[in-house]
Formats: C-alpha cells, structure tokens, sequence
C-alpha cells in the first residue's frame, strides 16, 4: 500500500479573503516534532462553532500577528494530528486511555500563540482550565444562518462515498473521518446524519452556553459577527490595521478544502488498490507454478 501522507502532504493554508483563492501559507516545519515543552505562550483560545465566522476570525488573529494559529487548516495540512485528537475525544468521551491535561495538550498545541476551529473546540472547559492566561473569544452567528452552512458537513461526514474513500485511504482520509465521526458522536449524540441534523441546533445552543459559564467573564469576549476590528482588538490591546476587517466564506473554504483532500485521498487509495491486486495476483500465480511443479 501506499505510505502514510507526512504532515507536508497536504499544504496548509489560512484564509485571507472572500473566497478559497485568497488562502496565504503558514507552515510550521516543527509540528512534525512533537514534544510537551511548549515554545511560545498560547494567548487566545478562539471556541465558537466551525462556520460561525471561525474561519474570518481566525485570519483576523493572523493580520494581528499573534502568532501560529492551530485551525482546522492546520490539521488538514498535519493530518497525523488526527490521532491525537481522537485519543483525546476517546479519553473525554469514552473513558478509553488518559484524559488529555496541559501536557498532552501541549503536544499538538505548542508551537502555537492561539487555537481555533475544529478539534479544539471539543475540549472547550478543558482548554480553558488548562491556559489559565489565554483570552477566550467566542464567536458566533445567527443559529439559523449557521445550520444553513454547516449542514453540508454533517451530511457529509455520514455518506457512503467518503466512508469508501476513507476506507481506502485509512492512513489520510481515513484518519479525518475517524475523527470526525467520533467528534458527531460525541458532541452531536449522533451516528447518523438525520440525528445530527436534528440535534444541532441545540448542540449549538448548549455549546456556547458552555463556555460562558465554564470562562471567567474577564477573560471572555462574545464576538457577534459583523463586529468589525474594534471590539477585537480592545480585548487583545492590539492597535486597528489599517486593512478590512477578514470576511471568509466559510463554506467554500470547506467545500475546497474536503474536495482537495478527497481528491488526494482517491488518487492513494487507488494505488493502495492497484498495489493490493498486485500483490494477490502475484501470490496467486506463485501458489499456480508450485502447484504444476508438484503435479
């Protein structure tokens, strides 16, 4: 079969702009060497919901230069990161292993000044008792609006063609899916796309209620979107850019994203096939000339 993807397979990309073409690259070469040593303060927990202006907010935190931001493009672009998480999910959820502290934490989060997006917002209290010093912004849309684009994912995660392809490509796509699907167990109480889809408003709802009661009211800005720098940047005391706020859509950086991963995914797991065939016709025609041999 095909080697598993190393954390450089996939480009990492953070949002700049309106649509998937205004990505700008921020690879960090060091989180293929994980360690629990952390390099640099981790500053900002960004906890909203994927697709309630996650992604604008989490290009926001790059124009302010704050630092490596750890976002779901990160974990697309380090997707080995996928069995940390799921661990981590396995150890919260289902009492299987340990359950993640600081230092565990630190493993996927330290070389990085903030953290945002999917997986991180799973551990939401936990992130928030473990960097005491981190500022918690939580954005957040209109619940209607949200379900309305993160619909598509949770169809997705359940559909018969990625459930293939990630069988396939169990070293790449496989290793999101998994995560995925534990993550929509887990937060959403669902194993299928109809309970997910009829839970997630509510799950919506009791998330951000979560947050505001598990972080500090000093350390908490509820961001609405279409807020703009100003709010922002008081909470942080950093100074407005000169540049427009960061307006991303969300769902065409998703859609690109999974179609690019999907698209490398196949092109593996057809190797890992052709490979497969290979090597069973070979051991096939090896049992055929012993077996005329012993004839």
């Amino acid at each position: 079969m095909s080697d598993p993807p190393s954390s450089t397979t996939m480009r990492q990309r953070a949002p700049h702009g309106d649509t998937p073409s205004h990505y700008a690259p921020h690879q960090d070469p060091s989180l293929t060497n994980r360690t629990s040593s952390r390099t640099i303060p981790l500053r900002v927990l960004s906890l909203g919901m994927p697709h309630a202006s996650t992604a604008s907010l989490t290009s926001a935190l790059h124009i302010l230069s704050l630092g490596p931001v750890y976002s779901t493009p990160t974990l697309l672009s380090n997707i080995t990161d996928c069995d940390l998480w799921t661990a981590a999910l396995s150890a919260k959820h289902k009492s299987k292993g340990k359950r993640f502290l600081r230092r565990e934490f630190d493993q996927l989060l330290c070389h990085h000044a903030a953290a945002t997006d999917i997986p991180a917002i799973c551990f939401a209290p936990d992130l928030v008792d473990e960097y005491p010093d981190a500022l918690v912004i939580l954005p957040k849309r209109r619940v209607d609006e949200w379900y309305a684009d993160f619909e598509p994912v949770l169809i997705d995660a359940f559909s018969w063609s990625t459930a293939f392809w990630a069988a396939l490509d169990p070293w790449g796509m496989g290793r999101l899916h998994r995560m995925t699907r534990l993550w929509i167990e887990c937060q959403f109480g669902a194993t299928s796309a109809r309970q997910a889809l009829a839970n997630a408003r509510a799950v919506y709802e009791a998330h951000y209620e979560l947050v505001r009661v598990e972080t500090p009211m000093r350390r908490l800005l509820q961001y609405e979107e279409g807020s703009g720098w100003e709010p922002l940047c008081r909470f942080l005391g950093k100074e407005v850019p000169g540049v427009p706020f960061p307006r991303v859509n969300e769902a065409a950086v998703w859609a690109e994203s999974m179609e690019e991963l999907k698209s490398r995914g196949q092109a593996r797991g057809l190797k890992n096939v052709l490979v497969f065939v290979m090597v069973m016709g070979t051991f096939a025609l090896l049992v055929f000339v012993l077996d005329l041999r012993g004839a």
